[in-house]
């Protein structure tokens, strides 16, 4: 056989024909695909984006909840009959009612204006803790009578990492002593880590003062580190939505910001920017493969197909029959 009467598929004008065919059928209907799957990947991010800011939302009305509570209970003991009377005894008595049945309060105490300690839980009545200033800002219970919030911090009394709320506590109309509520961070911890996050992902209770009180992984390494700059200029820029920042791990993560109701507390929660870019890269990636597949078997199907039916006028060519393409 001469090497001019080989079967050359792109010189017989039918087999170009069909393969001109199957491009103008295929093509059209993969850009379409292509498109298709663009947008589900676009619209699988956005769907986990909204998960996300889901969860810190959720997340951080389980705290406020716990705030409440907490301030709740505060108050009703300083309007107790006997608390309004001056008797620091009976307060006293009550005060480790509540210590002893709530598993989150740490401990509850009493201090005047000067920053002198007149009852602590766990202290006894003979064993008077240090006197330090007040902190910044437990000055507006008693100028303001307003509440007062305070961020992670060693309290006075104990060695201990806590969080509290303090109320007026007023005798005969006048507020006298500021009364606090410290709450365990652990105790915040677990009501963080109830949400069930997903293993990924990364949630974390922030104070006024951007500390970590709480996190859904690794607590006992970060509890007291402070955010991390991205997420510090991130809550500071109050933009809307989720943005980027950087995790403690330095992980890159979108990231969802909620405020926690009644505090200026903030939940924070991570989805690594990674696991965001495969929900859409995975879908196209397995359709750019399989596109290509279909193809490549569209086109060799014609080119067997064209063999087949060229081999009369290649028997005839041979025997010097007709001529050739």
């Amino acid at each position: 056989m001469s090497k001019n009467s080989r079967f050359q598929p792109f010189r017989h004008l039918p087999y170009r024909a069909a393969v001109t065919a199957q491009l103008v059928a295929v093509l059209p209907v993969l850009s379409f695909a292509v498109w298709v799957v663009g947008r589900h990947g676009a619209m699988s991010e956005n769907d986990a984006v909204l998960e996300l800011q889901w969860h810190a939302e959720v997340a951080a009305d389980a705290i406020a909840r716990e705030a409440e509570r907490a301030l709740t209970s505060m108050r009703v003991l300083a309007v107790q009959e006997r608390a309004q009377a001056g008797d620091v005894d009976a307060v006293r008595k009550m005060a480790e009612t509540i210590v002893k049945t709530d598993a989150t309060v740490g401990s509850v105490s009493a201090f005047n204006r000067a920053g002198h300690v007149v009852l602590h839980t766990d202290l006894a009545h003979d064993r008077p803790p240090p006197w330090r200033p007040l902190p910044m800002g437990a000055h507006a219970i008693f100028d303001h009578s307003s509440v007062w919030i305070a961020g992670m911090g060693i309290e006075s009394a104990l060695a201990d990492l806590t969080v509290g709320f303090a109320v007026p506590w007023r005798m005969h109309g006048v507020t006298t002593y500021g009364l606090r509520i410290s709450l365990k961070p652990a105790a915040l911890g677990v009501v963080l880590r109830e949400q069930r996050w997903p293993d990924s992902w990364t949630a974390a209770l922030l104070d006024q003062n951007m500390v970590v009180v709480a996190r859904s992984r690794d607590e006992e390494k970060y509890l007291g580190t402070r955010a991390t700059p991205s997420l510090k200029a991130l809550i500071q820029s109050g933009k809307p939505g989720v943005s980027y920042s950087r995790t403690q791990e330095g992980i890159e993560v979108a990231t969802a910001i909620a405020p926690v109701r009644g505090t200026p507390w903030w939940v924070v929660a991570g989805l690594p920017r990674t696991e965001l870019s495969a929900r859409s890269n995975v879908p196209m990636g397995w359709l750019v493969v399989g596109g290509a597949t279909t193809l490549a078997m569209s086109l060799g199907t014609s080119l067997l197909l064209m063999r087949h039916w060229s081999r009369p006028p290649r028997r005839m060519r041979e025997r010097g029959i007709g001529r050739s393409y």
